[in-house]
């Protein structure tokens, strides 16, 4: 037993009955005590996916047991683990999910701090503008600093920099309220290099005097010689190298720190450098050389390239050699590809000019070589960031859906418990005028009753003086109907002896009638005999004749009926096999449901060519926030509907959607040899309409999305899949591609591969695009469609 419930029995107990089952009722189940130890246990684990799996588990209690809590921090727990791990888009998935909990007024702060996790993490991936839409939110539930310094940040990286600076003056002004003279140097940091980034060299000079002004008054000499080399970066960049020098020496004075001190010394070469005074940079840069730490490799490396950059400009190709001799060791060393490149080259610059022209190529070599890598570098990560933030649109995508199905869900429901209380409400009325029509016709009952009483008792009076009198008129009529029944007995008795007289005088007639009539009788006897039998025989056969056609009608009227029911069921089954025939033929293509009927299973097939195209609309997210869940819905059906006749009319096969993407084929069920020039046909068309309805919702001034479209041809599988509710659908690598080739492409475009570029391309005008990095797929060529 735990010990909130051994103390809730010991309250029961002791006699504290009130308090016990107060506590009683507010104390969590077993399964929400349950909840709570799997996020701590999960909270502590040093091991991330054992961490998922155990805060997975309270996530599906709570829901289970409707506990909003546990849901809420099981989910915000997902969402950092799942960034732990880079899996971005299942973090964002996680804290979208979080937010419809978040809607009570109680949940304010809770709903905010979700808004600034999703912010910071779309800016961390680079997607500015949507990290922007959840930095206004967060403000708009808390305008405070911390929003403020986010959206700075989050504008500066977008290079939204007048946006930034506008935020940022916000900010200097809280801090200069507030007296905080560390914010207050931070954020004049941050907008000197806004205005750099603007290349306002002159408002970051003012900037930059205002700091300086600041840490002097403050007495900060640390952040003053910080303050004189943004100072002397300034007057570099206004081409003035005596101010930037000295600025540049004020900051060597204040300065306490060797490391430091020697990159003041590099930047003060720099200085002499571009004034003329190579005898005074070599000196400075060998200051700065002393005071390098050893375990600095780069930075010694840069003072080194630096040093034999100088040399070469005094024509002084040996040591200019040796030190950039020394640069590349370092670089090498370091394994810095940048510094190697460079170093490379200007080792190659340095033998060309000392006319040893192989060593020179060897370099030039080498420097080209990691500029390659370097391009292919970045153009990697540049396509892994794309897809990160593809995967992140999408997982947004599919949450919207999904609140949007649910939002449509609860709309019904609500519309149905009005209509179910009006409903009530209107029966309630009836009922109560019902039982006021039965009160008054009781009330005027009861008083006919009265009334019905009152003439009763007078009549029952009346009523007995008359049976009286019908009672003495019964008893006379009854004496004289027993005179004469005595009367008419002696008159029959008077009768009856003459008749038996009579009688026995016909009895003697008779018994001599007799004997002669028995000698007749035995005469005819033998013949009636014989009549008779031929008279039963015959009425026999008669009867047994009708009862046969008395039966075999009623057996054939019953088989009419049977007859009649057989026709009406077989046409009922005719109409239900049709109907269902019908719906079988709108789900999957004719020759499959053809197969599927008569075999009861439908073979996947293989197929040489096909060709399959997806859509995808760029900007739905946005959109869809401003527009209605039955008017979103509405735009997507317009769409879909559209496509819909434009596939059948060029003889493709609609695959199915997901979400706010469509997919069809060409060349299947039915294999063909033209389906990929029938493809791009729809895929233009289907532009078209897009363009055009494009075009009418600008002259409306209504919000639009746009649509990519991409294209592979190639080898695939096609069948049906599930044993229920039945669906066509394709497989195999060229259906991944197609995904791929929508992905990279961009908005009003038709990218399509080399492949279906080689089969159409005696067809369409198209456009070259490049090579480019396909998850999983290596190096693809790419080519645009032109309308």
């Amino acid at each position: 037993m735990s010990r909130v419930y051994r103390y809730i029995w010991c309250c029961l107990l002791f006699g504290s009955l009130t308090t016990g089952i107060d506590l009683l009722a507010q104390a969590p189940t077993e399964n929400v005590l349950k909840i709570d130890a799997l996020l701590l246990d999960a909270e502590q684990l040093s091991v991330s996916d054992s961490a998922i799996l155990l805060t997975t588990e309270a996530l599906l209690l709570s829901e289970k047991e409707d506990y909003d809590q546990g849901t809420i921090g099981a989910r915000k727990q997902l969402a950092r683990l799942y960034m732990e791990q880079g899996n971005f888009a299942e973090s964002l998935r996680n804290l979208l999910q979080v937010l419809p909990l978040l809607q009570s007024e109680d949940r304010q702060q809770d709903r905010y701090e979700v808004y600034l996790e999703i912010g910071d993490l779309y800016a961390r991936e680079k997607l500015y503008e949507q990290a922007s839409t959840y930095f206004s939110k967060a403000r708009q539930l808390d305008d405070n600093i911390v929003v403020w310094e986010r959206m700075a940040a989050n504008h500066v990286q977008a290079s939204e920099l007048e946006a930034a600076l506008t935020i940022l003056r916000e900010v200097y002004e809280y801090y200069e309220t507030k007296g905080d003279y560390n914010g207050k140097v931070l954020t004049l940091e941050k907008q000197i290099n806004s205005y750099l980034g603007q290349e306002n060299y002159e408002a970051a000079l003012e900037r930059n005097k205002q700091l300086l002004t600041l840490v002097k008054r403050e007495g900060d000499e640390r952040a003053q010689a910080v303050a004189y080399n943004n100072l002397a970066y300034n007057y570099t960049k206004l081409n003035q190298p005596e101010k930037a020098l000295k600025n540049f020496q004020e900051a060597k004075i204040t300065n306490d720190n060797i490391s430091e001190s020697a990159i003041l010394d590099i930047n003060i070469a720099i200085c002499y450098y571009n004034m003329g005074l190579f005898d005074e940079a070599i000196s400075s840069l060998t200051s700065a050389q002393i005071n390098i730490p050893n375990e600095d490799v780069k930075r010694q490396c840069a003072a080194n390239q630096l040093m034999a950059k100088m040399y070469l400009n005094k024509k002084d190709l040996y040591n200019a050699d040796f030190y950039n001799q020394l640069a590349i060791e370092k670089a090498e060393y370091a394994n810095s590809a940048e510094q190697m490149s460079s170093t490379y080259r200007q080792a190659g610059l340095i033998h060309e000019k000392l006319y040893e022209f192989e060593e020179a190529l060897r370099y030039y070599t080498l420097h080209l070589s990691i500029q390659d890598s370097l391009k292919t570098v970045e153009k990697l990560r540049q396509q892994e960031l794309l897809q990160q933030q593809l995967a992140l649109e999408r997982a947004e995508k599919e949450i919207k859906l999904y609140q949007v199905r649910e939002a449509l869900q609860d709309a019904e429901l609500k519309r149905g418990d009005e209509a179910r209380r009006t409903l009530q409400l209107e029966r309630d009325n009836l009922e109560l005028q019902a039982k006021e029509d039965q009160d008054r016709r009781i009330l005027a009952e009861k008083e006919k009753e009265l009334q019905a009483t009152l003439a009763l008792s007078r009549e029952r009076e009346n009523r007995q003086q008359l049976l009286l009198l019908q009672e003495r008129l019964r008893t006379e009529a009854q004496e004289r109907t027993v005179a004469e029944l005595e009367q008419q007995q002696m008159e029959q008795q008077m009768k009856l002896e003459q008749a038996e007289k009579e009688e026995e005088l016909q009895q003697r007639e008779i018994e001599a009638l007799e004997q002669s009539k028995k000698l007749n009788e035995l005469k005819i006897q033998n013949q009636q005999q014989l009549t008779y039998g031929i008279v039963g025989g015959l009425l026999l056969v008669s009867l047994l004749i009708f009862l046969n056609l008395y039966r075999s009608r009623r057996a054939n009227k019953r088989l009419s009926q049977k007859n009649r029911e057989i026709d009406e069921q077989r046409a009922a089954a005719e109409h239900e096999r049709q109907k269902s025939d019908d719906l079988l033929l709108n789900i999957l293509p004719e020759p499959t449901a053809i197969e599927l009927k008569e075999k009861g299973s439908a073979t996947p097939k293989k197929y040489d060519l096909a060709t399959v195209i997806f859509t995808d609309f760029s900007g739905f997210t946005s959109i869809s926030e401003q527009l209605s869940p039955e008017h979103l819905i509405d735009e997507l059906s317009t769409c879909f509907s559209a496509f819909d006749d434009i596939i059948e009319r060029h003889g493709l096969e609609k695959i199915k959607t997901l979400g706010d993407g469509y997919m069809c084929a060409g060349g299947v069920p039915i294999p063909d040899r033209d389906n990929p020039v029938r493809s791009v046909r729809a895929a233009l068309e289907m532009l078209a309409f897009m363009e055009k309805n494009i075009a009418r919702k600008k002259s409306e001034g209504i919000p639009y999305w746009q649509m990519r479209v991409g294209i592979h041809s190639g080898e695939l599988v096609a069948g049906v899949v599930g044993s229920k509710k039945f669906a066509y659908d394709v497989w195999g690598d060229t259906v991944n591609i197609a995904s791929r080739m929508e992905s990279n492409g961009v908005s009003g475009k038709i990218n399509i591969s080399k492949t279906t570029y080689e089969l159409i391309k005696d067809h369409f005008d198209c456009t070259y695009r490049g090579t480019f990095e396909v998850k999983h797929k290596g190096a693809v060529e790419m080519y645009f469609v032109n309308e």
